[in-house]
């Protein structure tokens, strides 16, 4: 039986940093723009509560979180051995995940059109590659960009 799926979205205020559980899966999904201190909080508290095991965190355009924040995300995926697959446009942050990789950091990156390779390498037990692309779906049409000008 595949598990429910728990969306953290707010509708009546827009966000561009939005994510969805779904057993031992978490499915983060990031717009241009800062994300919040308090933003960030709620998430970090999320992957520790839940006893998250794996993690697809897609981002389009720039969001932004500042050098603690990356640091303390880093080192709860370490703590609690989560193997992360990242789905981002840019050339330079695939790069960059590479290198956190080498780090310790169980991670792999993947560009946009790879969320079947990304699904693949997180292998969720139990949890199909329709089951991630509707939650995908549903975060990227609840979540926004801040920057004004960055791309739809």
């Amino acid at each position: 039986m595949v598990p429910r799926i728990d969306y953290n979205v707010n509708p009546s205020t827009p966000l561009n940093f939005n994510w969805a559980i779904s057993g031992e899966l978490l499915v983060a999904f990031a717009r241009s723009g800062t994300v919040s201190k308090d933003r960030f909080q709620e998430y970090m508290d999320a992957v520790r509560k839940r006893n998250i095991v794996y993690m697809l965190s897609i981002t389009e355009g720039s969001a932004i979180i500042d050098s603690v924040q990356r640091k303390a995300a880093a080192d709860l995926a370490k703590e609690q051995s989560i193997r992360i697959a990242v789905i981002i446009d840019s050339a330079i942050t695939r790069g960059l995940v590479t290198a956190l990789s080498w780090l310790g950091v169980n991670m792999k990156s993947f560009s946009p059109d790879q969320l079947p390779d990304a699904v693949k390498y997180l292998s969720v037990p139990g949890i199909e590659l329709e089951h991630i692309a509707a939650m995908v779906k549903h975060l990227r049409d609840t979540t926004v960009n801040l920057d004004k000008n960055a791309r739809p």
